[in-house]
């Protein structure tokens, strides 16, 4: 008797795991003979395994150490805001990272809820370059730009076509590079990429400010850089890293904005309240990816020193490097040439680096997913995201905090 019950029982379970793989299956595929009510209602049960495993791996993660990864930092305190990928389920989360203690702080992993991705496979989306905002995390998921909550839950969504890179400003705004629609009027303009910079409230994701960079470098007389410089392609401009002045100096006002174009070997210093470039320069850095204000006179920018071939990379010194330009002396030096040739630092595209304050290079090597910290003797530490003995995962612009600068967000999430 009990055998034919667990036989019917047995039965019941596989007609019905096929009826609701059926109906999953009719639902995805656009049927129309199940209601819209109950479509919704299957789907959601059909997540719930994958929902019970995000969240029991999520808390499972903070608890231990993912020692997997090698931390090999020992001269390097602050905390790396980690971008990369779950070694579990594959999909892009950012990691908090206590250099000192070598230990994971926090984990965000979105659930991609309120983002399109019918154009593309969650597990090839990347969360670029986060900005804490208090205990909030500000990132840019497949062009949108979000917040979520120190639980991974979204508190905003802002749709556009957002890339490259985040930074603050000294009111806590945030500036966001971006792409504008193609304009339908004549000339080159309805041509080319038009990318553009977005100052962003990050309270409630409200656009406070957007200028386009076509338009900013015509109006500068500046036009010889979209038309001049050989065959025009769709992307002349690139736009990939804002970083704005926090402080005023003898040569820029706070508020001001570093802007790198990439495809122009160029970067600018820009002030948005008079529309006016204040200075630009072109290399001998080439098809940068990083530009930062270092102190009162001084600014930094991590050349990848490419050039393209017939749709090929070539690094043109075989490495990296990173450049200093002098505004007094208007000299350029690159003090950490040796740092990027004997560790062979060779990000084709992408890239990121900071100067700390006490002299060492953080370097975000994207294209290799390495994190290395060094001086002009060579490389101090390495970080890197580990899969498994043969595979490293992807970064996707990973960002430094001195301890000064991480106690000082927390510290705004209590307010």
């Amino acid at each position: 008797m009990v055998k034919r019950l667990l036989l019917l029982l047995v039965w019941v379970l596989f007609i019905s795991n096929f009826i609701f793989a059926w109906a999953v299956w009719h639902i995805l595929s656009g049927g129309s003979r199940i209601s819209k009510e109950k479509a919704e209602w299957i789907i959601d049960i059909a997540k719930m395994p994958g929902e019970f495993y995000h969240e029991l791996g999520t808390a499972s993660r903070l608890l231990i150490k993912n020692s997997t990864d090698s931390i090999n930092v020992n001269s390097v305190n602050g905390f790396i805001l980690l971008s990369t990928i779950n070694v579990e389920n594959q999909v892009a989360e950012v990691k908090l990272v206590d250099l000192s203690k070598k230990k994971y702080l926090q984990i965000w992993q979105a659930d991609f809820s309120q983002i399109d991705l019918s154009k593309v496979s969650k597990h090839n989306v990347r969360l670029f370059h986060p900005i804490m905002f208090g205990k909030d995390l500000v990132t840019i998921v497949n062009g949108y730009l979000v917040r979520l909550d120190s639980s991974s839950n979204y508190k905003w969504v802002k749709n556009g076509i957002f890339h490259h890179s985040i930074e603050m400003d000294a009111d806590r705004n945030l500036w966001v590079c971006g792409t504008l629609p193609l304009v339908k009027e004549k000339g080159i303009k309805s041509f080319i990429i038009d990318d553009a910079i977005f100052k962003v409230d990050p309270g409630y994701g409200k656009i406070l400010y957007q200028k386009s960079i076509y338009d900013l470098l015509i109006q500068n007389g500046y036009q010889h850089l979209l038309h001049y410089l050989g065959p025009l392609n769709k992307d002349p401009i690139h736009i990939n890293d804002i970083q704005p002045a926090l402080t005023s100096s003898k040569y820029w006002q706070k508020g001001d904005l570093l802007i790198s174009l990439c495809n122009r070997s160029t970067v600018l210093l820009y002030r948005p309240s008079t529309n006016k470039v204040i200075w630009l320069g072109t290399g001998p850095w080439s098809s940068q990816h990083d530009c930062d204000f270092l102190n009162d006179h001084e600014i930094g920018v991590f050349g990848n020193d490419v050039i393209r071939i017939n749709n090929e990379e070539i690094l043109t010194h075989g490495h990296n490097n990173q450049y200093i330009y002098n505004f007094e002396t208007d000299q350029i030096s690159t003090p950490y040439t040796k740092m990027f040739q004997t560790s062979k630092i060779k990000t084709l595209s992408e890239g990121r680096s900071r100067i700390l304050p006490d002299g060492q290079l953080f370097v975000e090597e994207t294209n290799y997913g390495r994190i290395l910290f060094g001086d002009k003797n060579g490389v101090n530490g390495v970080y890197v995201s580990r899969i498994n003995k043969d595979y490293i995962a992807m970064l996707s612009w990973s960002r430094y905090y001195t301890r000064e600068e991480y106690d000082f967000e927390i510290k705004q999430s209590k307010k």
